[in-house]
């Protein structure tokens, strides 16, 4: 047994011996089961002897042998490269405290004796020693007769109080004195060569030793008592001590207390001064788990008997035992339980019935002992229809869970519930029917349907409230916790078709959810917030309505928005303005009944037509429109690159006179501002919007337009921050290229028109940017344009080409002025002799580059002039 004085030994071996990181490794090579075997050669209170394998890299294995006699006095040896001293020695040595922590359990735990008792006790040794050439010696123990030693005493004249002690390794080396004879010269030197063993006391001449002190009548163990008068042989026997009717104790006899140890067991009887040699067992630790043996009841006082009698132990009957045979046929019995002492992995394991015995299967042996109470079965088995049972039982969901006769699942594994579900609510009745017998517990596992119920509650008339709750034996639960599990452990793109959930108030029941029926509300979840976990509400703008499943949507109106949203089908087309001054292309049209759309539902958006499509004018004719319909009750703040301030107003002019603007730039803008009021439209440029955003701090615009809005694509700028500012029904960006560089710039642009559409920076980072531009996810990619499609409106050049008019080409011809047309021809004379001469040099195609030099210099003159790095005097251009 490993007690503390033990376990503090190894513990200073691995301090004394190894450095930390050999311990370190060593003890990582016991936790990751490294250690294939270990034998204990010899144990016992003087030496410890290990022989041991442990499996290294690539698959090599290496052994070790370990001694130690003392904490000063240890060594071992291994097969591996650094052949001592090893971390595999390490591993050794947990392993082996681990192995004796076990066996002293068995002391405080009754299964755990049973179980050691029935399957590790070693048989009675049949063996006879040789003993007529083995040599003897005298022996002293300390008080718990664990420990003894050779004391050798000279006495004079037959006195014993007058006693010299000599030096027995003196004695061995100078034999020859006139008291000492043959016979213990012959001793002497036996004693010699076993100081040599290992252990002096562990060593086949030890027993040998003791049998001729004693017939020499010169062993003493008791000074008072004489010479030791015998050494005997003594059987052990084992009986049982009845404690009351029902219960048993082991009882041995010998005194424990009184055996001593050398190449046998010894037990000394102080009142006959008697040495008996105990037969069969040779370690005294077997010896005392059998004394300390627990109380038994009769079964267990049975299977001991049974146990030991095979072993070769003498060991008396309990009580009257009967022997029964059983010869039937068996009947399969599934016996379905928690795994002892876990709640989260199920055992199914696989029994036989034999009348009224049920044992575990065996395919292999014919005939079985099975002890009950006073009474041992003796069981005939059919092993052919045991295999049947077995291979039946592996056509069923289980079969990738089988190992022998017993099946363990972890209930942790959703997949696995899966399978379960399968196995309990269909295959289980089965077996029954084909007449197996099923042991479980009611509620060992249990499965619940559900049914879902979605509810949109409008908060106003932007923003609503979604509803999930799960419907289970008729009672109502919020099923957003459970969504949450969801989007924590599955991966949503191969959801299985069958979701279980755990419920948290019962044990082991689960609630079964239909793909079909979570997944469009997952599929809203994710296209709103993206997959985040920390979901308290699910809460939608108008916005987000064509992200949502139809199944979610409980309202035909809400139905008619998404269907708008999601392909532009059913908005509502307009005519174009009465007051304006110019025809409206198809496309434009289109888009002037899609800006209507966006007012209409309160919604902004992005018109990000190609260049040259007509911005401009469509923009322009809206806000023309609502004029006409009296809709434009305050003024439309627009803000314009500088370079585009005469070109807005011109169109205006142009195109829609009837729509009163100011333009507030120059020294007087503050005097200006007051003025807004009564203006269909403000143009103001971004430079100036920075500084005057105060002065616009009190007024509300019916709508602030943003022309090439990718200027404010910043949003740590003032710019950007000053245009959030205004306050403004509506928001309109015009731009051909709402992104330049990347998705931060889309973001920047829906935050000023949308806020909160795409989440913060940092969610829509997580969400679309990172997983787009970083891993090109493909999904995230989708998501995105699925959720701002119905915002921006794009149409390229290619795909208006039918409704543009013809492209219209002028071919001008002017003539070099005087200076310009010398020098031309000065530079065309001087580059032609110089090719043509290099030409004669080498091949044209390694003059290349000096003709291409030559034409860039002939097109830089016809441009300007003063292109060309030579001329500094020549300075007009007809072509400028």
């Amino acid at each position: 047994m490993l007690d503390r004085k033990e376990s503090n030994l190894i513990k200073g071996i691995l301090r004394k011996f190894f450095d930390k990181g050999t311990i370190e490794r060593g003890r990582k090579y016991y936790e990751r089961g490294m250690v294939k075997s270990i034998k204990i050669i010899k144990e016992d209170e003087n030496v410890l002897l290990i022989k041991s394998v442990v499996s290294g890299h690539y698959k090599a294995e290496y052994v070790q042998e370990i001694n130690i006699l003392s904490d000063t006095m240890f060594y071992s040896e291994c097969s591996c490269p650094v052949g001592f001293n090893c971390k595999h020695a390490v591993a050794v040595l947990y392993k082996y405290m681990k192995m004796k922590e076990a066996e002293q359990k068995l002391i405080e735990d009754k299964d755990n004796w049973i179980e050691f008792i029935t399957t590790k006790i070693p048989a009675v040794s049949k063996r006879v020693e040789n003993t007529r050439d083995k040599l003897i010696f005298k022996l002293e123990f300390n008080n718990n007769y664990n420990k003894h030693s050779i004391r050798v005493f000279k006495v004079r004249n037959g006195d014993f109080n007058r006693l010299k002690e000599l030096n027995l390794i003196n004695l061995i080396n100078n034999t020859d004195r006139s008291y000492i004879d043959e016979d213990l010269k012959e001793i002497l030197k036996i004693l010699d060569r076993m100081t040599y063993s290992y252990n002096l006391f562990d060593n086949i001449l030890y027993d040998s030793i003791l049998e001729k002190l004693v017939n020499k009548k010169i062993l003493y163990i008791n000074i008072s008592k004489g010479a030791v008068k015998d050494v005997k042989e003594k059987d052990i026997e084992v009986s049982f001590e009845k404690i009351d009717t029902d219960t048993f104790k082991l009882k041995l006899n010998v005194d424990i207390d009184k055996i001593f140890r050398g190449y046998y067991l010894y037990e000394y009887d102080e009142n006959e001064n008697v040495i008996y040699r105990l037969k069969g067992i040779k370690n005294i630790k077997y010896l005392k788990i059998l004394q300390n043996s627990p109380n038994l009841d009769i079964d267990d006082a049975v299977k001991i008997y049974y146990v030991l009698s095979s072993l070769g132990y003498n060991i008396q009957k309990p009580f009257k035992i009967e022997e029964k045979v059983i010869n039937e046929e068996p009947v399969p019995v599934l016996n379905i339980s928690m795994k002892k002492s876990t709640s989260d992995t199920l055992e199914i394991k696989l029994l036989v019935k034999y009348g009224d015995t049920i044992v575990d299967i065996d395919t292999v042996n014919s005939e079985e002992k099975i002890i009950k109470g006073n009474v041992i079965y003796k069981i005939f088995r059919n092993t052919q229809k045991e295999k049947s049972f077995l291979k039946r039982l592996k056509k069923t969901v289980l079969k990738q869970f089988i190992q022998d006769n017993n099946t363990y699942i972890d209930l942790t594994n959703q997949k696995n519930i899966s399978l379960l579900y399968k196995f309990f609510e269909e295959e289980l009745n089965q077996l029954e029917r084909e007449g197996w017998i099923i042991q479980k517990e009611e509620y060992i596992l249990s499965f619940e349907e559900t049914e879902l119920k979605t509810e949109i509650k409008e908060e106003d008339d932007r923003r609503f409230d979604l509803s999930v709750k799960v419907k289970i034996n008729n009672k109502e639960t919020d099923l957003l916790p459970i969504l949450k599990q969801i989007l924590e452990n599955y991966n949503i793109k191969k959801l299985p078709e069958e979701i279980f959930i755990k419920e948290s108030n019962e044990k082991n029941t689960y609630f079964r959810i239909k793909k079909k029926e979570i997944k469009p509300i997952i599929d809203t979840i994710i296209s709103i917030y993206g997959k985040k976990e920390n979901i308290d509400k699910i809460k939608f703008s108008k916005a987000d309505i064509h992200l949502i499943d139809n199944q979610v949507l409980d309202s035909e109106k809400l139905k008619e928005i998404k269907k708008k949203l999601s392909s532009f089908k059913g908005i509502k087309k307009v005519k174009q303005p009465k007051g304006l001054k110019t025809v409206l292309r198809g496309y434009q049209l289109e888009g002037l009944s899609y800006l209507n759309f966006l007012y209409e539902y309160g919604f902004n958006g992005i018109l990000a037509d190609d260049m040259g499509l007509g911005k401009t004018v469509q923009t322009l004719s809206f806000l023309l429109y609502l004029k006409e319909k009296s809709k434009l009750v305050k003024p439309a703040l627009i803000v314009v690159p500088t370079s585009l301030v005469a070109n807005w107003e011109k169109e205006i002019e142009t195109f829609t006179p009837d729509l009163s603007y100011i333009t507030i730039i120059g020294k007087e803008r503050k005097e200006l501002i007051k003025l807004i009021d009564k203006q269909d439209i403000v143009i103001t440029t971004y430079p100036l919007i920075q500084r005057d955003y105060e002065l616009y701090k009190d007024i509300k615009f019916s709508y602030i337009i943003l022309d090439e809005a990718q200027k404010v694509k910043n949003p740590k700028t003032k710019t950007y921050k000053a245009v959030k500012s205004i306050k403004a029904d509506r928001k309109l960006a015009l731009s051909g290229t709402p992104i330049e560089n990347n998705l931060t710039e889309l973001w920047a642009l829906f935050n000023l028109l949308m806020p909160g559409f795409l989440g913060t920076e940092r969610e829509f980072n997580e969400n679309f940017k990172n997983p787009i531009e970083k891993k090109n996810d493909k999904q995230a990619k989708k998501l995105l344009a699925k959720k701002i499609k119905p915002f921006i409106l794009r149409r390229t050049k290619e795909s208006v080409l039918k409704e543009l008019p013809p492209k219209i080409e002028i071919l001008k011809y002017t003539k070099f002025k005087e200076k310009q047309a010398k020098l031309y021809e000065t530079v065309r004379v001087s580059l032609n002799k110089k090719i043509r001469d290099l030409l004669k040099k080498q091949e044209l195609e390694k003059s290349y580059i000096y003709i291409l030099d030559a034409l860039l210099k002939l097109r830089q003159i016809a441009c300007d002039p003063r292109l060309l790095n030579e001329n500094k005097d020549i300075k007009e251009s007809a072509k400028l």
